[in-house]
């Protein structure tokens, strides 16, 4: 069964290649043993020491390694201009359409999106929270039942 690790070779020297390059605000999935995780951790520690970025997380369920670089230090204050300017969008339409209740209703979102909260829950062994608890895939199993 070459194969294998052949093909963990593979990913390995892909992930290394992304390491090493570490362009800001990318991601890259490879599916790789947890012996090859651990060789790119150590490889990241030599290059980077404890810097945050770029972040490996491991999920040994799936043998997938998600490799998360630096974000650019634009994202969060475009974000947040992007997110106050569809609030007063919002807030402007529903007042001009008589639905101040709704329009005093609105509220900030948090940074989290759902993927990057499974992440995190699965990451720490947690239980979903109501947000993402039923996840369904094709088949119709839910995130519990995988």
């Amino acid at each position: 069964m070459p194969a294998p690790v052949d093909n963990d070779q593979g990913e390995y020297s892909r992930a290394l290649h992304f390491i090493t390059e570490n362009e800001p605000e990318q991601r890259l999935h490879v599916q790789v043993s947890q012996e090859m995780y651990l060789a790119l951790q150590e490889r990241t520690r030599e290059l980077y020491g404890d810097a945050p970025y770029p972040r490996l997380d491991y999920f040994p369920t799936y043998s997938t390694l998600v490799i998360k670089t630096q974000p650019s230090p634009l994202a969060p204050a475009m974000g947040s201009f992007l997110q106050q300017s569809i609030i007063g969008s919002a807030h402007e339409v529903l007042i001009q359409q008589n639905r101040p209740e709704l329009a005093e209703r609105i509220v900030s979102a948090g940074e989290f999106s759902v993927g990057h909260r499974l992440e995190e829950d699965q990451r720490e062994g947690s239980a979903p929270t109501a947000a993402t608890e039923r996840v369904d895939d094709d088949n119709n199993n839910s995130a519990d039942d995988r």
